[in-house]
């Protein structure tokens, strides 16, 4: 008989190794292992998304197009008067070109959303007869609605230096707010936010005139 080379014998000794019920076992569970690494890192992924979804961060926040219905007014709008030209003006634009700047709104009970900002587009909406408007979705607390609201007219230049004023002195009187906490929270300076408070020193007639 033609005696067997030792590098065949090397071969089929690793051959059989490899066949073998151990290395079998092994190689699976690596590959479970591997398997239940990747879904826990999937996990992370998604509930990373999740997160981002639902943070508190201004302007970070899930855009739709929200039914009328389920949107209502907020309690906490700082603007406390709509004009009633400016607002018929809007509600034409919106049934020529329709709203072309999002609103923002937040989840509250029975699946209804509160407005953080946008009335006068929501109401000119309403009246322009649409049935939806597109709206930024973000989970807020009150404190941080308003705060977004006023953040959002001031740079609309929305808000007459009289109403900056009744916000600022509101904040600074029910909140306890120094002036420069107001002043980093709006992005105004200290020179900007004691210029409107003393506006809310004057007389009557002195305001009535400025």
């Amino acid at each position: 008989a033609t005696p067997i080379r030792p590098s065949l014998l090397f071969y089929i000794s690793i051959k059989h190794s490899f066949n073998s019920p151990y290395i079998k076992i092994k190689t699976m569970k690596k590959q479970v292992k591997k398997t239940v690494k990747t879904a826990a890192s999937n996990k992370q992924t998604a509930d990373a998304a999740v997160a981002a979804s639902t943070s508190l961060v201004p302007f970070q926040a899930m855009l739709l197009n929200l039914d009328l219905e389920k949107i209502v007014p907020s309690k906490l709008n700082p603007r406390r008067e709509i004009a009633e030209a400016p607002l018929a003006e809007l509600t034409d634009s919106i049934l020529r070109y329709g709203v072309q700047t999002p609103i923002k709104v937040r989840p509250i009970d029975n699946d209804r959303y509160e407005i953080v900002y946008g009335e006068r587009r929501y109401r000119a909406s309403l009246a322009a007869g649409k049935p939806c408007i597109p709206a930024y979705i973000q989970s807020m607390t009150d404190e941080e609605a308003e705060i977004c609201a006023v953040t959002e007219n001031m740079q609309r230049a929305d808000f007459s230096p009289f109403e900056e004023a009744a916000i600022f002195r509101r904040y600074a009187e029910e909140k306890d707010w120094s002036i420069a906490r107001i002043a980093e929270t709006f992005s105004k300076s200290e020179t900007y936010i004691r210029k409107r408070l003393n506006l809310t020193c004057l007389i009557e007639p002195f305001a009535d005139l400025l």
